[in-house]
């Protein structure tokens, strides 16, 4: 016999729960602001501070505007691929059916079967490779 008996399945369904995996949402206000933590909108914030200091209030405000249009640009196509992502998952089956128990073991079977064919056909292969190769050495003596 191959995998769980039902009743088996249903006593690790009882103990276990589904086979499913928790999906997390995040909240998209701190989903937004992450696009301002990382490496290199660091540099940029920087750049930003450095020219409020030495009093460049245009290149200031470009660099902020330039930031904030890059975050918003992420998470809107954050946000859209996400979309789509929710609407493969509602598409998909949810229940898949397992065939039954004999036709596993019939699949199995054939493709035992199917290996052994092929391991014999490369054993046919090399014999006569190897007969080919051994009356070549006997012509050649």
């Amino acid at each position: 016999m191959i995998g769980l008996t039902e009743k088996e399945a249903e006593e690790y369904r009882k103990k276990f729960g589904l086979n499913t995996i928790p999906e997390k949402k995040k909240n998209p206000v701190i989903k937004f602001l992450s696009y301002f933590w990382g490496p290199i909108p660091w540099m940029i914030e920087v750049a930003a501070l450095l020219s409020l200091v030495i009093h460049h209030m245009v290149d200031f405000w470009i660099i902020l505007i330039l930031l904030f249009s890059n975050a918003v640009v992420g998470f809107i196509e954050e946000h859209s691929a996400e979309n789509v992502i929710e609407i493969l998952k509602k598409k998909m089956a949810l229940v898949a059916e397992l065939p039954e128990k004999d036709m596993i073991e019939d699949i199995l079977h054939m493709g035992l079967c199917l290996f052994w064919m092929m391991v014999n056909d490369i054993a046919k292969m090399i014999t006569m490779k190897y007969v080919k190769i051994e009356n070549e050495m006997q012509k050649a003596i």
